[in-house]
């Protein structure tokens, strides 16, 4: 039997297993931490060389800190993350729906409810503007926040109550040029057009109620046109709609900011 106190191991010897089994251990858990959450660079980068941190910072994906040839890991310089922060357009917009949507509503009731949705989108896009800014032209269209809100009660006139119940726009009072719904007349406003939104929205209710899902209209260009679509395009609209004016609020707001220092 081998005497093992006769062939001690080298004092170095132990010294470097023991430096290599903590750097495998070091190297593992950064690797499994970075499968389950995003560490910080400070916490998993730091003290490992650079093939592992390339390893880390692929995992990681495209949202972790760059990293130069050598591995050292760049950090924005304080004058430019002031400059972003200036540039960048604050998040105003009241986009959250605090309500919790009934997901498993019927066919209709989904319809009605996200229609409404929609609409009280296109609402909120006037929500502490300024008249002036209401009307601001940014883009080489006619479109602004307040004709945006306008050219919508458009939209629910020309389905709702021409097409759904064959009234021709002139007994509607809708223009056949759709420009002319982006127009703004010298005396429109926030209170103005938006309150008239309401009530065109209230008359489209009262008559689409009146019907079902699949009776159907006349487009003057699409032909017969059952309600249910005319709610799924509604929908739509006002959403792209919506989306438009967030567009434009943002650079509005944009503009304040910077012009007030």
């Amino acid at each position: 039997m081998r005497n093992h106190s006769e062939h001690p191991r080298p004092p170095a010897a132990w010294a470097g297993a023991t430096k290599c089994r903590n750097q495998r251990r070091r190297a593992t858990t950064v690797l499994q931490e970075s499968r389950t959450r995003r560490p910080t660079t400070a916490v998993a980068l730091a003290g490992h060389p650079a093939a592992t941190r390339a390893r880390v910072v692929s995992r990681l994906g495209a949202g972790a800190p760059r990293t130069s040839t050598t591995g050292r890991v760049r950090r924005p310089t304080r004058d430019a993350a002031a400059a972003a922060h200036r540039v960048a357009p604050r998040r105003t917009l009241l986009r959250v729906n605090s309500e919790r949507p009934d997901t498993t509503a019927s066919e209709r009731k989904t319809l009605v409810d996200l229609l409404a949705d929609n609409r009280a989108e296109i609402l909120r896009l006037l929500d502490g503007v300024t008249e002036e800014e209401a009307r601001r032209s940014l883009v080489p269209s006619l479109t602004t926040l307040l004709g945006l809100v306008k050219h919508a009660a458009f939209a629910e006139q020309v389905w709702f109550h021409v097409t759904l119940t064959g009234r021709t726009r002139a007994e509607v009072g809708v223009p056949n040029d759709i420009d002319d719904s982006f127009r703004l007349a010298p005396d429109d406003t926030i209170a103005s057009v938006s309150e008239s939104f309401r009530q065109v929205c209230a008359e489209s209710d009262r008559l689409a109620f009146d019907h079902d899902l699949e009776d159907t209209g006349t487009h003057h260009r699409l032909g017969p046109v059952n309600l249910r679509w005319m709610y799924v395009h509604m929908i739509e609209e006002l959403a792209r709609h919506a989306g438009h004016g967030d567009i434009l609020r943002e650079q509005i707001i944009a503009a304040r900011d910077a012009k007030a220092g």
